[in-house]
């Protein structure tokens, strides 16, 4: 377990959102501020088992991007450094590679007839 602690207004509530922007969500919720002035791109290093994922996304020029950087490599992976960050993927290869990874690709949920529940895939989104 990991635990982030620091003075208010210094940008522990934050890192949720920059995993889950990470992960593939289209829209990354930060408020203005350093971290969205400063910060050109995000990015996440991910193992599974001796596998290492970059999942980097860059900060939106508006409301949202679906431009991703995906690495797939061994335990040796790092991250790269900022300047040497390129989108070379979307988040729609990004989130499916993730998924296919954690075996959860190709599964729809179907409630229940006469539930009132809708259908939907399942995936790390």
């Amino acid at each position: 377990m990991n635990i982030l602690t620091g003075e208010s207004e210094t940008g522990k509530s934050a890192v949720l959102d920059i995993i889950e922007y990470c992960l593939g969500r289209q829209h990354i919720s930060l408020p203005e501020g350093v971290i969205t002035q400063t910060v050109g791109w995000y990015a996440l290093l991910v193992q599974i088992g001796s596998t290492r994922l970059l999942l980097g996304r860059p900060r939106p020029a508006g409301a949202s991007t679906n431009k991703a950087m995906l690495i797939i490599g061994d335990h040796t992976l790092e991250l790269p450094a900022g300047d040497r960050m390129r989108a070379n993927a979307d988040t729609d290869a990004l989130r499916a590679e993730l998924s296919a990874r954690l075996g959860i690709d190709d599964f729809r949920f179907e409630p229940p007839a006469g539930a009132e529940r809708y259908a939907f895939n399942v995936s790390i989104a």
